[in-house]
């Protein structure tokens, strides 16, 4: 019977990215007006793919953009600013290292994924200008609308890539 590959991933993850991705988006921000990480709780509903590295890493991003919600609805503009950096800088470290597991793998749906990404990172960064030069108490709705953008993401694309990595690396689901 022939071996199933390793699994690759693991290791790009041990290599200290996931670490660099846990500091950015749990760092806690300086003075009293920082992002504190018990602002928000963690989402019980956060779409699986079944790699567990990159469900770690959803988690992170819905709790970054809940936290995000929350300070635009309490218009506080530094913590959203602040936030919203975050958010970004998590964000792009992501999707460098998923569409790195993609090109490593073959994944055939790259393209298309890194297409998504792109309009993703287009939408945060008109957040951010948003954030910086109008009401706060405006945008909650489309930080909220990034955010369920980033769940119907996760629910299509990122979980056929999940699978198409489980099954080179674990076999046929069945």
């Amino acid at each position: 019977m022939p071996r199933r590959p390793s699994s690759p991933h693991r290791s790009l993850w041990r290599s200290g990215s996931n670490a660099r991705l846990e500091r950015l988006a749990t760092a806690r921000g300086r003075g009293r007006h920082g992002y504190n990480e018990k602002m928000v709780e963690t989402p019980t509903d956060t779409p699986h793919t079944g790699v567990p590295e990159l469900d770690g890493e959803h988690v992170m991003q819905i709790r970054l953009l809940l936290a995000l919600e929350k300070a635009l609805e309490g218009a506080n503009r530094t913590v959203a600013l602040e936030l919203i950096s975050r958010l970004d800088k998590f964000t792009e470290s992501h999707f460098e290292s998923e569409q790195t597991l993609m090109r490593l793998y073959g994944y055939r749906g790259t393209e298309e994924h890194e297409r998504e990404h792109a309009r993703l990172l287009e939408e945060l960064r008109r957040l951010t200008k948003r954030v910086a030069s109008e009401d706060t108490k405006a945008l909650p709705s489309a930080a909220a609308a990034i955010r369920s953008w980033v769940n119907n993401h996760m629910q299509t694309f990122d979980r056929a890539f999940g699978a198409f990595v489980r099954e080179l690396t674990q076999g046929p689901i069945g």
